[in-house]
């Protein structure tokens, strides 16, 4: 099994666990590259894997390696063994059965430390084993990126700033085009609901009557001249329309009541009372007329949207109650009233 570390004594007895790629043989001795400059937590990074040593290391030579591990682990126990005082545990060299004596932790270790730069026998020379020796491990893994490498990362940092700030810039002009564009659809909105609502009130406006009044009086108060309009509107379509404007003039808030104003301007109650829609029992049928179809003409014309069955269901009701507003009951009454005395007349005439 290869031996990937050593554990070695230096000239002032310290001792320390090293890569074997640390070490190079010198004659019968060995002799060791130190970096003397790192501190605690760098100098074992350094040493677990294996960094190749670098040219400003310091040179420690008649270095004595005690013995050689295949694992870190293992070296660590062999130092820890040879630290203390009591060590049951000879450690041999490589070249020779040392006297047993007492071990004393090696400074080398100790942070900030620069005892053995200061007191070995060092001496710099210039290194050249090759980095390729240990697969992997290079100086930016263990100590970040160059002052280059930096730069680089900086100069590429800057550069996606650059295109956030471009993008947010087109994404903040995209917005604003998109405000600008709604507020335009918002007053294109606005301008065209009051123009609907314009054109509203002009379909719900009171229409102008024809220049020329329409021929036809109303109200309509004799079946006389109830036949005589009835007459012209089939002979002459333009008084239909005179009097379809003329109804339209008279308005009304709902259709129940647009068409129950129609009504009173347009036939008496005396008159109405001759009339039912249907024309049942004795009555005419107002659904044939012309005035029905000008009535309901002008109620569409005053209220789109009306109905046939709003119009029908109301001019029946105003019909069926023309006698009630005659003063029907009223009537009645006086009619009950009369009758005996007029039997009682009969009776003495006879």
């Amino acid at each position: 099994m290869a031996q990937m570390w050593k554990v070695v004594e230096f000239m002032d007895k310290g001792t320390a666990v090293v890569p074997c790629s640390w070490l190079e043989k010198a004659g019968e001795s060995w002799r060791c590259y130190w970096p003397g400059s790192y501190d605690h937590w760098r100098l074992q990074k350094a040493v677990l894997n294996h960094l190749p040593p670098g040219q400003d290391w310091d040179v420690h030579d008649d270095v004595r390696v005690l013995v050689g591990c295949a694992t870190y682990g293992k070296a660590r126990e062999y130092l820890d063994k040879c630290l203390q005082p009591d060590c049951p545990i000879d450690i041999q060299s490589e070249a020779e059965i040392p006297d047993k004596r007492k071990k004393r932790a090696n400074p080398r270790y100790n942070q900030g430390s620069n005892l053995g730069r200061a007191g070995s026998s060092a001496t710099a020379r210039t290194w050249s084993l090759p980095r390729e020796a240990v697969g992997g491990i290079n100086s930016e893994w263990l100590f970040g990126p160059s002052t280059t490498q930096r730069g680089v990362s900086n100069s590429n940092q800057r550069s996606e700033l650059l295109n956030l700030d471009i993008g947010i810039s087109k994404v903040l002009q995209l917005l604003s085009q998109v405000l600008e564009d709604n507020k335009t659809i918002k007053e294109e909105v606005t301008k065209l609901g009051n123009d609907i609502r314009a054109l509203r009130r002009e379909m719900g406006r009171q229409v102008t009557p024809e220049a020329s009044p329409p021929l036809i009086k109303l109200p309509l108060s004799s079946m006389e001249d109830f036949e005589q309009a009835e007459a012209l509107m089939r002979e002459n379509p333009h008084e239909k329309k005179k009097l379809i404007s003329t109804f339209a003039l008279i308005g009304g808030h709902t259709a129940e009541l647009t068409v129950r104003r129609m009504l009173q301007n347009g036939l008496t109650n005396n008159l109405a009372c001759n009339f039912n829609w249907a024309g049942k029992g004795h009555k005419k049928p107002f659904r044939e007329t012309s005035l029905s179809d000008v009535l309901f003409a002008a109620l569409q014309k005053q209220l789109p949207g009306s109905t046939q069955m709003q119009y029908e269901g109301t001019l029946k009701k105003w019909l069926k109650y023309a006698p009630e507003r005659e003063g029907g009951v009223e009537r009645r009454r006086r009619a009950q009233e009369q009758a005996p005395s007029q039997q009682d007349s009969d009776r003495l005439d006879h």
